[in-house]
């Protein structure tokens, strides 16, 4: 029975570990989406030579 608590104590360690591994990983992933976001928004201002406002008027047209 020792055994199994000690394997059961593990596994429920590793488990936790990756519970915060993974929401460690998707905040992560959520910043990095955002910031890919941001840099695309910049790079289309920057081939339309325009800035936020302008671009608004030129993607509405």
């Amino acid at each position: 029975m020792a055994l199994y608590d000690a394997k059961i104590e593990k596994f429920s360690k590793k488990a936790e570990q990756l519970e915060r591994n993974i929401r460690r990983d998707t905040e992560k992933r959520r910043r990095l989406l955002s910031e890919i976001t941001r840099l695309r928004y910049l790079s289309l201002c920057e081939k339309l030579n325009c800035d936020g406002e302008e671009l608004e008027t030129v993607l509405a047209r």
